[in-house]
């Protein structure tokens, strides 16, 4: 992608996802947010975001394979098993917030 100006809409959690794949991509992002506080309802989120087999939980000796979730979700879940670790590790690396996250297993 070549550098160009890029106004984002929306400072939640997808907002803030395409502006860091922006700024990797060297361009100059402006973001436009109606509340005080970035994070949009992703701020509020108790549940937490799916990465079974993550570095963060074997860090955490945590052995979790997913097999729930592609019970109870089907394809969709399926999709967060094969998706979510990178997604977090990916998160984590941009935004520098692994120290911050904590492990939570299900019943």
């Amino acid at each position: 992608m070549a550098q160009g100006r890029v106004i984002v809409v929306g400072g939640g959690l997808a907002g803030l996802s395409v502006v860091c794949e922006l700024l990797e991509r060297g361009c100059n992002v402006t973001v436009l947010e109606k509340e005080a506080n970035l994070g949009g309802n992703s701020s509020k989120a108790t549940t937490g975001i799916a990465s079974p087999g993550s570095a963060l939980q074997a860090a955490a000796g945590v052995k979790d394979d997913g097999e729930d979730l592609v019970k109870m979700e089907g394809p969709e879940g399926k999709a967060l098993v094969k998706n979510g670790p990178k997604d977090v590790e990916w998160l984590t690396k941009i935004l520098g917030g692994d120290s911050e996250l904590g492990v939570r297993s299900t019943p």
